[in-house]
């Protein structure tokens, strides 16, 4: 079946913008489209079809109901909303042909999920999970989660890395629904996207709800604006991460150091704040406070931040509340989402302007939702976009 002109049906359209969003490149999207569909056309004219459908969602992103309501529970048992951010590269708009003015930026992820989650009287998991004081393990972890960290900072997209599976602190969690908010807005602009989408799925219907996060701002900027009256809980694994770090930058004794973390993450899986800043602050009173040009690497600066990092989060940090609600510990499953979308949108040889990006990420972001966002939108696109254009033009009146 080729193709020449652009009038093409509702059907074909779904097909080929589905295709143009959710495989790695609009050349996978055509050979796909080929050998699946028996659809012959150009990956430069998949891209023109994508975007088209891509700025179609932005359209009515922030104005219509793109969720179909028949599954959404009236009252959710439990929400569970995560931030972070990804990084892709991007370009000039309206440049001659070619790459002009490269620049790495951040491309904003949420997850937000419906799930069960049963209530227990006392501490499920009172003790620390061997995952977290097993010594290979936390290795393991952490060298995973520094890798990571390592490879966005300097943008080595080659470097693929893998995160290590995240560990369970109890059963498996059973999600009834899930939703994808993805944007290259900035922070506040992204925080009403969270807000307008949780609000959408009723999710402060919930009696449990959880906001979970690393220890970045810009994450707890979504927080503080919408989701206050949330309950507040710093992941779990990114501590792991920083009581390990400052353990062995301020203990000579590889021994001697490991025993000191797991001393650390004995009280963090507590919810035990103080304790941990009474040690913390005795090994800075030991080794005193860095100069003004220490270095990255230097133990007193690493002991410093760590003490800066527990003290900014200790009210995010009653893992046991958590726990007896049935709630996660971990932020691990936005981290999965952002590694799905940057399936899409990062790698090496790609970049985008903010205008197609953005495009790009809606269509990925439907696929990711288990809130038939995107049939929910086929279904009715005629009307969402005749009402999108009414609320436009009301808009600029």
């Amino acid at each position: 079946m080729e193709f020449d002109s652009v009038d093409y049906s509702p059907s074909l359209l779904k097909k080929i913008s589905w295709a143009g969003g959710n495989c790695n490149s609009y050349q996978q999207a055509e050979a796909v489209l080929a050998k699946i569909g028996d659809i012959f056309i150009s990956y430069r004219q998949i891209a023109r079809i994508t975007d088209k459908i891509g700025q179609e969602l932005l359209s009515v992103r922030d104005h219509l109901q793109l969720v179909d309501q028949t599954v959404i529970p009236k009252k959710p048992p439990a929400a569970v909303v995560s931030v972070d951010g990804g990084r892709v590269q991007t370009r000039a708009e309206d440049a001659l042909p070619g790459v002009h003015n490269p620049k790495w930026k951040e491309d904003k992820i949420a997850h937000l999920q419906i799930m069960e989650a049963d209530s227990h009287t006392v501490d499920p998991h009172p003790e620390v999970p061997t995952v977290f004081i097993d010594k290979d393990s936390v290795r393991t972890l952490v060298t995973g989660l520094a890798g990571h960290a390592k490879a966005t900072e300097k943008e080595k997209v080659n470097n693929t890395v893998s995160l290590p599976p995240q560990p369970h602190t109890h059963k498996k969690d059973t999600i009834l629904l899930k939703s994808c908010v993805a944007s290259m807005l900035e922070a506040e602009g992204f925080a009403s996207l969270v807000r307008n989408e949780a609000e959408r799925l009723n999710l402060n219907a919930a009696p449990k709800k959880l906001f979970i996060s690393d220890g970045g701002s810009g994450n707890w900027l979504v927080y503080e604006k919408f989701f206050s009256h949330w309950i507040a809980l710093l992941d779990f694994v990114h501590l792991v991460e920083h009581l390990f770090a400052v353990a062995h930058a301020t203990v000579k004794s590889q021994e001697q150091a490991w025993l000191f973390y797991v001393t650390l993450i004995t009280h963090a899986w507590k919810g035990e704040v103080e304790p941990i800043l009474n040690f913390l602050s005795q090994k800075q009173a030991e080794i005193g406070l860095p100069p003004k040009q220490a270095s990255d690497n230097d133990p007193r600066l690493i002991l410093r931040r760590a003490i800066h990092y527990i003290n900014e989060n200790a009210s995010r940090m009653d893992y046991p509340r958590v726990r007896k609600l049935g709630l996660p510990v971990s932020s691990c499953r936005v981290e999965s989402l952002i590694k799905q979308v940057n399936h899409r949108v990062k790698a090496s040889d790609k970049f985008w302007t903010d205008k197609k990006v953005e495009a790009v990420l809606q269509i990925r972001a439907a696929e990711l939702s288990t809130t038939n966002r995107w049939d929910t939108y086929w279904d009715k696109r005629m009307l969402f976009l005749s009402e999108a254009n009414r609320v436009f033009l009301r808009n600029a009146a």
